[in-house]
This record gives structure tokens, sequence and C-alpha cells, in this order.
């Protein structure tokens, strides 16, 4: 698959299960018809690395949102 997105549509049309990234957002709308369970084993924690240019350390819309991806992220998962 080239997006996420399109693996809702190919469970939903097939007898596949997947297991996919969860945003609370964002995957409920597209979650019709389909059934969520936590997998039945611990995933391992990810590593979130922000990059940014040199130049753009004191712009406050950068540090704006590196303060809220780090927020997002910083939040525990369901």
């Amino acid at each position: 698959m080239s997006h996420y997105s399109a693996a809702y549509e190919v469970v939903r049309r097939s007898e596949l299960i997947a297991v996919l990234p969860w945003s609370e957002g964002r995957e409920a709308v597209r979650m019709d018809g389909l059934v969520r369970l936590a997998p039945p084993i611990a995933a391992p924690a990810r590593t979130i690395e922000l990059f940014w240019h040199e130049r753009h350390e004191t712009s406050v819309l950068h540090q704006w949102l590196i303060g809220l991806l780090v927020a997002m992220f910083a939040r525990e998962p369901i």
C-alpha cells in the first residue's frame, strides 16, 4: 500500500486483518464496518525524532509546531 488510509478499504472489502497506526481524530471516521482490537502482543516503544534547520531555531512559528508535535507524541496510546 502506498498509504495507510487505503488499508482501511482493503480490510473492509476482504477477510484480511491489518495492524495500523491509530489517531483518534482521524481513523475513527474510517472505522465504519471495522472492529478495532488491541494487538495480542505488546509493540516495542517507538522512537520519534524531530529535526529542523538551525535558522528556524528562533522562529515563533517553528517553536509552536515543535511544541505541538512533542505534546501530541507524548500522549499515552490507547
